[in-house]
């Protein structure tokens, strides 16, 4: 069964906004990129060439997928877009809306896109264009100018894609690149209209019903050094995947595209084994983990490395640079990274330990630079999986 990606809350994608209590800035937008950028300099999934020749095997034609579980409760929900200025050009951006369909397949998130049951399930697509002036208006978020001016980034106005009331069920939102510019990037939340204030917004730690937008295939996030606080010695931690109890025994697989390409190192904590309120260390560990680069068409798969980090905590595991050049090791690559849940030496004294995690059960990812280096602009994707899930049977 799939694992839910993103963070959990009722936002993604935001960057530093600090609007949703309760929770970390994501640190990163969502993108979108034209399929004739090249894989290594845009996104994973859009791109149809890996190095303008090479065939992309990441590329995915139906784009990015967002899964929204609206709770049996009730409310009155809104799915909105939100648009930045750090976008190229004109940037247009396609989200269709499709609702919850009745299937027992076991892909039945992408069902609903690739095999609709009903004829035009779908609902009308959306087109969202950001103006594609010098200077960005100031009703939109110029995140790259005014951060790096020192000021808190402008409030780009939240703009309702679908009103989609209290059908419960998993809504499947498509998002695709629309023409103008090489990239397009944005913000996705959902609100619940029939609430007031910080009410419209929830998190999963107070609300397990909360609507949390998740993606389905690839989380596709594109990060600015900015975002980063460069010359900063603080780790930015990132949420990647909510991992259950019950998958304890299995191991969860983790695929990070340009995983470490102009950062020092890459390290995964997994959630407290206690009940904090949310968004404090408590005992978050640091997982071990091997990891490998994989091998496709025009590229040889390495092998497994088990790495320790070359700066911050000392004998954990890390993904970086073999050879002390990502560009090469790592740049327009995908990253393995393998966690044996069975296998956890939560305290590193060499006695396995049983996974353990209260509400909050979400696994981060730990990016960390040298100050030293230089930090690019990065886009990334990222998918999760649970290899050896248990089944019960039953008489």
């Amino acid at each position: 069964r799939p694992i839910p990606m993103g963070n959990p809350t009722s936002a993604l994608g935001t960057g530093v906004d600090p609007e949703y209590p309760g929770r970390d800035a994501d640190n990163f937008w969502l993108n979108v990129w034209d399929d004739d950028v090249a894989r290594r300099s845009g996104g994973s999934l859009t791109a149809a060439t890996s190095d303008g020749s090479t065939t992309n095997e990441l590329f995915d034609p139906l784009g990015y997928l967002y899964a929204i579980r609206v709770p049996p409760a009730g409310g009155n929900y809104e799915v909105q877009v939100r648009m930045t200025c750090a976008s190229d050009g004109v940037g247009r951006l396609e989200l269709s809306l499709y609702p919850p369909e009745n299937t027992v397949s076991p892909n039945f998130l992408r069902d609903n896109v690739e095999v609709p049951l009903v004829p035009e399930v779908s609902l009308p697509k959306s087109n969202f264009t950001r103006p594609g002036t010098a200077v960005c208006p100031s009703n939109y978020a110029d995140f790259d100018n005014r951060l790096n001016a020192g000021l808190a980034p402008d409030p780009a106005p939240w703009e309702t894609v679908y009103n989609i009331g209290a059908q419960p069920g998993d809504w499947v939102l498509q998002a695709q690149h629309g023409g103008g510019g090489n990239r397009t990037l944005y913000s996705l939340r959902v609100i619940d209209a029939s609430q007031a204030g910080d009410a419209q917004h929830c998190t999963t730690f107070s609300n397990p019903d909360c609507p949390a937008i998740r993606p389905v295939n690839t989380l596709g996030a594109y990060t600015d050094p900015i975002l980063f606080a460069p010359n900063s010695t603080v780790p930015v931690e990132l949420y990647l995947t909510e991992v259950p109890l019950a998958n304890a025994r299995s191991k969860l697989e983790i695929y990070m595209f340009d995983a470490a390409d102009g950062i020092q190192s890459v390290r995964i904590l997994m959630p407290p084994r206690t009940d904090p309120p949310p968004n404090t260390p408590a005992d978050r560990k640091y997982a071990r983990f091997s990891w490998n680069t994989v091998g496709e068409s025009g590229f040889t798969a390495s092998p497994v490395y088990n790495l320790t980090c070359p700066v911050g905590p000392t004998n954990v595991s890390c993904v970086k640079s073999p050879s002390g050049n990502p560009q090469n090791d790592l740049n327009n690559r995908q990253v393995k990274i393998v966690v044996d849940l069975a296998s956890i030496d939560y305290d590193g004294d060499g006695t396995i330990d049983p996974y353990t995690c209260q509400t909050d059960c979400w696994w981060k990812v730990e990016y960390e630079y040298d100050t030293n280096s230089n930090l690019n602009e990065e886009t990334t994707g990222w998918y999760t999986q649970i290899v050896g899930d248990p089944i019960r049977l039953t008489g």
